[in-house]
């Protein structure tokens, strides 16, 4: 949904239903995902929507991240899988990044930099998840934070800055803020 009025009136913009949605910071550009594994795409705040691919899994994506600019679209399907997909095209063709862990709950693309990517992984049921970072377009990958095992509390959602790529705002499934301005590895609450 979308508004022009500070939340007034609100007004559908998805061509289809979709519960899975990112946007570029930088260009505003927005990209959704629906049916599984389709791609759409608005290049104008949602006014017009383009399909762009079928993703190669036979998964429904949980997680989407966005360079609207460089064309780079990073997927992970919700099953729980050592995949994760990049595209360098805008979603025309896919290449498999492997990652070791068994869940990804989010994946983001450093807004000035599309070479680097951060990843909230679970390496094994019973570990506690890790943010990972790589600074190659996800050949490879350094834990840069690890989180106790069998914690409750647990990052919901990450994304980062727009201007440094080394600071990442986490939410916490508690409700809290927290920020990191060293890549993920150091956290301070908001």
């Amino acid at each position: 949904r979308k508004t022009t009025d500070a939340g007034q009136t609100w007004a559908s913009v998805l061509p289809i239903k979709s519960s899975l949605m990112t946007h570029d910071v930088v260009t505003g550009d927005i990209l959704a995902v629906g049916n599984g594994a389709v791609l759409w795409n608005s290049v104008d705040m949602g006014d017009h929507w383009t399909r762009r691919s079928l993703l190669p899994v036979d998964s429904e994506m949980d997680q989407v991240a966005l360079s609207a600019a460089a064309g780079v679209i990073i997927a992970a399907p919700d099953n729980f899988s050592d995949a994760i997909w990049r595209s360098d095209d805008h979603g025309q063709t896919w290449g498999h990044l492997a990652v070791r862990a068994e869940f990804t709950s989010d994946v983001v693309v450093a807004p000035p930099d599309p070479q680097i990517l951060y990843g909230v992984f679970q390496p094994t049921s019973s570990s506690g998840e890790v943010v990972s970072r790589s600074s190659d377009g996800g050949a490879t990958w350094q834990v840069k934070w690890q989180a106790r095992p069998h914690r409750i509390d647990f990052i919901s959602a990450l994304t980062g800055d727009r201007t440094n790529p080394d600071r990442l705002y986490a939410n916490m499934s508690s409700g809290g803020v927290w920020m990191s301005s060293t890549a993920g590895a150091t956290w301070s609450r908001l």
